[in-house]
């Protein structure tokens, strides 16, 4: 696959992953003893308007009780449903998530969101400002180290305070 088409599909399957990241932060909620996410009727028309491609995974996970393993799971079933032979040829989903560079992609947006884990709290952000201040992030000169190191295999450890 080259390298542009490598890209295109590293960042449509990783905007799955940082979608599930951003329902899990906002709309988890305990029920029963068990973490499920909780959204009104307004908040589902929402998504269904703003990111009708990604409303199946969002029901497929919204009456679950979420567990890492179970969120793995969906994410995997909708990604190869929507994806892998659809979107993209066969066999390039497992190939582009077996990638140091979707690896590092969706391990520099965990650690963003960490970063800012109180600031994204404070104040409730649609899905598309969280992509576009990752993006933002992404652009400074730090960050660049961190990703480059990252996409190389390698651990990064970064402070929050080189990163704000």
């Amino acid at each position: 696959m080259d390298a542009k088409k490598k890209r295109k599909a590293v960042k449509d399957i990783s905007r799955v992953f940082k979608f599930e990241l951003w329902l899990r932060f906002y709309f988890l909620d305990e029920d029963d003893g068990g973490l499920k996410l909780k959204l009104s009727e307004e908040q589902m028309e929402k998504i269904r308007d703003e990111y009708s491609d990604l409303v199946e995974l969002v029901e497929k996970m919204k009456d679950r009780e979420l567990t890492p393993d179970v969120s793995q799971e969906v994410l995997v079933e909708f990604i190869g449903e929507k994806y892998d032979g659809i979107k993209f040829d066969l066999n390039v989903v497992p190939e582009v998530m077996d990638s140091p560079l979707f690896r590092a992609e969706v391990e520099a947006f965990n650690m963003w969101v960490s970063l800012h884990e109180k600031q994204l709290d404070e104040n409730f952000l649609p899905f598309t400002k969280w992509l576009e201040a990752f993006e933002e992030w992404k652009d400074t000169d730090q960050a660049k180290k961190v990703v480059t190191t990252l996409a190389m295999g390698q651990k990064a450890t970064p402070s929050s305070s080189s990163f704000n």
